[in-house]
């Protein structure tokens, strides 16, 4: 009984003497039982050591190698489906039972992963375009976390540290060098896709609650190699994999080395998991994952100016108010608009900055808002939910009637590819779009044959009603100097300026589009030159030696510009308005024709417009073109060289041939 004893202190003595030692072994894989780490060996009742029949957890064992030295085998096998497939033999039906649960364990993965990634764009993962520091302090966490706590990929490490050792065959034959390393091998992919993946729904997350859903629905997939090896054990299959099972609880492996490179291999996992977290923190905060130009598009069904203020605005990477980027248009006349955050209203606000005040989200300064978001993308906000107030109607709230919102930044979906356009890079690095020959537009959607030289009322309807004077029948396309069609938010710009032997000469007709309808306007160009002059205006220098007959494109683009034009009503006088032309939508093209019309109202003191009466006015192109039209009607053809159809036929006018007048 006392011959443990005796060995123990031998063995501390260094000195270690084998004819003294017990012969407890197992006959099977000659392996000599030397002690339990915790307890003594207690004697048989004739006061012999018991025979090894099992190798439990907690004991300590001793083999000899080929030439002779001493290893200690005192590691345990992790219990799961990956030591099965590791000490089972590979024409056993164990064998495959483990390689089923890992085939299980990476198809839900990458079922995972199915449209979690975005090839088209610098977002690759979708992550947010911002989170919350509450968020972000979660992702830090639980990634630090997640390696030590899910520990496939330590396993595999661990065990490639300590290596195989031959010697451990002689407790599974089947435990070779090359099963160990397919063993190790397939765990360790398992554990790097899983830590992957955990990586890219830590980053996707956008709030806490989210994170720690993905992470716990996640911890299931990691758990699943166990529960094959606890159903295994427990019988629910067969016998043959008990006894696998018990093989693997029964096998034993040296530790001979210190723990400093499983420590080591953990701090790269871990540091490399928060350095791609960090790389994502950074994008986020310097704006890269947000639309950099977004288009907009206001309704005017309670304030009929307001999508004057429709158009292209540019995030503003360098200012956050609220912690959110700002949204600014580029004009240049004092009214220039922003959307931005405000926390206290918990919503996006689109805000002028004509009202020259540093409180932008008071409820009276503000004429937009979104519902209710703690999102950091305005473009996540329910465009069908803002609402809009009327100027000097504070706190009176209408649902706003139209309101688009998209991302004009060049993908795949944008920019008319191939045909339209390409993708280029600004001198900011945003994606643009950049239009092919013929084509233009923010997304290359119009091409320069859908302009018309010149447009006619239709003569099936009736002229616009003008009282004062007749108007004329035809309106030209506003080019420059070298015929290069003038274009005003990506729309072409018509006129008629009345000629020097007109009474009505210094005066024109303008239809310009201006958000979402087009206006036909009555300028007084004199007056307004006269005006600006004699005011001393800082415009004035604007009109010098323009004239609508010296350099129409200029003059306009300066009357434009300034955006003012309505802001002398006696100077110029919005007469009719056309329906609206939404984006996105059929409607939508680069000229004013068969549209229908209203006449354009003022309130009593003649500021605000409204939308009135309906009129019986439609415009057609005078161009026409018999292979992609657009063509002329059955009573006329086109003159390949006017581009204009000829009515060949008694009675019929027009500028498509379209109607038939009996005194003509």
């Amino acid at each position: 009984g006392f011959t443990v004893h005796i060995h123990e202190i031998c063995m501390l003595l260094g000195n270690p003497n084998p004819s003294i030692m017990p012969k407890k072994r197992n006959k099977k894989s000659n392996i000599t039982h030397i002690g339990s780490q915790a307890d003594e060996e207690e004697p048989t009742a004739n006061g012999h050591p018991q025979e090894a029949s099992s190798l439990d957890d907690d004991e300590v064992y001793r083999v000899k190698k080929d030439d002779g030295e001493d290893i200690m085998l005192s590691k345990s096998l992790t219990m799961n489906t990956y030591s099965i497939i590791y000490v089972a033999d590979p024409k056993s039906w164990a064998f495959i039972y483990g390689i089923i649960f890992f085939l299980i364990q990476i198809c839900l993965l990458s079922f995972a992963l199915i449209g979690a990634f975005d090839f088209g764009s610098n977002n690759f993962f979708q992550a947010p375009v911002d989170v919350s520091v509450w968020v972000r302090i979660s992702g830090y966490i639980i990634l630090l976390l997640s390696v030590p706590l899910f520990g496939d990929l330590l396993d595999t490490v661990e065990k490639t540290h300590e290596g195989y050792h031959p010697v451990v065959k002689r407790q599974a034959p089947h435990a070779t060098f090359g099963k160990w390393v397919f063993a190790n091998f397939l765990q360790f992919l398992f554990g790097s896709v899983f830590q992957f993946v955990t990586f890219v729904f830590i980053a996707k997350s956008a709030s806490v609650r989210d994170m720690l859903l993905n992470f716990a629905g996640l911890e299931f997939v990691t758990k699943i190699d166990d529960l094959g090896f606890s159903l295994a054990d427990r019988g629910y299959f067969s016998e043959s994999l008990k006894e696998a099972s018990k093989d693997v609880k029964n096998h034993k492996t040296p530790t001979t080395k210190g723990p400093w490179f499983r420590r080591v291999a953990m701090l790269f996992f871990v540091s490399t998991l928060l350095a791609g977290y960090s790389a994502i923190f950074y994008y986020q905060r310097t704006g890269a994952f947000l639309c950099t130009r977004m288009e907009v598009q206001f309704g005017d069904a309670f304030w009929a100016e307001m999508p004057f203020f429709s158009g292209v605005y540019f995030v503003d990477k360098a200012t956050r108010k609220d912690q959110r980027l700002v949204f600014g248009d580029e004009r240049t006349d004092g009214q220039s608009s922003l959307f931005r955050y405000c926390q206290n209203e918990k919503s996006f606000v689109f805000v002028l900055h004509q009202n020259n005040t540093d409180d932008e989200c008071k409820s009276d300064v503000w004429y937009a808002k979104s519902p209710k978001s703690e999102s950091y993308n305005i473009l996540k906000s329910n465009a069908n939910e803002w609402k809009t107030q009327r100027p000097a109607e504070n706190a009176i709230f209408y649902p706003i009637d139209h309101l688009t919102m998209h991302c004009l930044d060049c993908s795949s979906d944008t920019c008319n590819i191939p045909v339209g356009g390409s993708c280029a890079k600004d001198d900011f690095g945003n994606k643009v779009c950049e239009c092919n020959d013929g084509f233009f537009g923010d997304q290359c959607q119009f091409e320069y044959s859908q302009i018309c030289d010149t447009i006619e009322f239709d003569h099936r309807f009736e002229s616009f009603p003008i009282q004062k004077y007749d108007f004329p029948s035809r309106l030209d396309v506003v080019t420059n100097a070298t015929d290069y069609y003038m274009l005003y938010r990506n729309k072409a710009v018509y006129s008629y300026v009345y000629p020097l032997d007109s009474e009505l000469y210094g005066s024109m007709n303008i239809i310009v589009f201006l958000g979402r309808r087009y206006y036909l306007m009555q300028v007084e160009w004199a007056d307004l030159y006269s005006a600006e002059t004699e005011a001393g205006s800082e415009y004035a220098y604007l009109f010098e030696n323009l004239t609508p007959e010296t350099a129409p494109a200029a003059f306009v683009d300066s009357l434009l510009l300034e955006n003012g034009f309505f802001d002398d009503k006696e100077a110029v006088t919005p007469l009719f308005v056309s329906e609206p032309m939404n984006l996105g939508t059929p409607k939508e093209k680069p000229i004013p024709t068969e549209l229908s019309w209203n006449l354009v109202t003022t309130d009593y003191y003649g500021d605000r417009l409204g939308i009135g009466a309906s009129i019986q006015t439609r415009l057609l192109c005078t161009n026409c073109n018999d292979s992609t039209g657009p063509y002329c009607e059955l009573a006329g053809t086109c003159n390949s060289e006017t581009s204009t159809c000829d009515c060949v036929e008694d009675g019929w006018v027009g500028p498509r041939c379209e109607y038939y007048d009996p005194n003509f």
